[in-house]
């Protein structure tokens, strides 16, 4: 940076103008728009037909697969085990599974 600002000093004493530069740099993932974890969680319960007053124990957590963030939505509900991965740029349902007898350890 500080050899950027003395070349631009020099080239403006030469009567050249130096290249515009803007450090206005924000990383990809930051810069896009993500849909909330309770957002994840409605999409979740509108494909498994549920709502939050029938389950228990909720749990959310982000992560990154394959370059994404992706919410994974996990909950249980009269002794099934509910699992969706909730793409949190688009908000679609990545991949999802449901464990039936489930019994938590």
């Amino acid at each position: 940076m500080h050899d950027l600002m003395i070349l631009a000093t020099s080239l403006l004493l030469i009567g050249c103008s130096a290249p515009q530069t803007t450090n206005n740099f924000e990383p990809s993932y930051r810069a896009q728009q993500y849909i909330t974890s309770e957002d994840a969680a409605q999409i979740a319960f509108t494909h498994a037909n549920t709502t939050l007053d029938n389950i228990s124990r909720l749990e959310i957590e982000t992560e990154t697969f394959n370059g994404r963030m992706i919410y994974e939505v996990e909950w249980t509900e009269n002794g099934r085990k509910y699992e969706y991965n909730i793409d949190a740029a688009t908000g679609s349902i990545y991949d999802f599974e449901t464990e039936v007898n489930y019994t938590s350890k």
